[in-house]
């Protein structure tokens, strides 16, 4: 969340057809969420983007996210709940 707006980790787009098919999961369609490796606290794995805005990224991180309000998001696979593991 910032403020009221719900942010998603932006992943890869998805084709028309993954789009309009038929309902449920497709056998080999599943994307895996990457945990995150942080302290507890956002501020330690997320920074926002300078050159746009309401746009954030994680830092730190075995792979990059993008962060951007849910909203933005069409044809696109996405997250916004993740598992934080604590940094040891």
């Amino acid at each position: 969340m910032y403020g009221p707006l719900v942010l998603a980790g932006r992943f890869e787009t998805v084709s028309k057809e993954m789009t309009y098919g038929g309902m449920g999961p497709k056998s080999g369609a599943q994307s895996q969420v990457p945990d995150i490796v942080a302290d507890t606290r956002p501020g330690s794995w997320i920074e926002a983007d300078p050159t746009r805005a309401l746009t954030f990224r994680t830092v730190g991180q075995s792979k990059a996210t993008e962060l951007v309000p849910l909203n933005q998001l069409i044809h696109e696979r996405y997250a916004v709940y993740w598992k934080v593991d604590r940094k040891g």
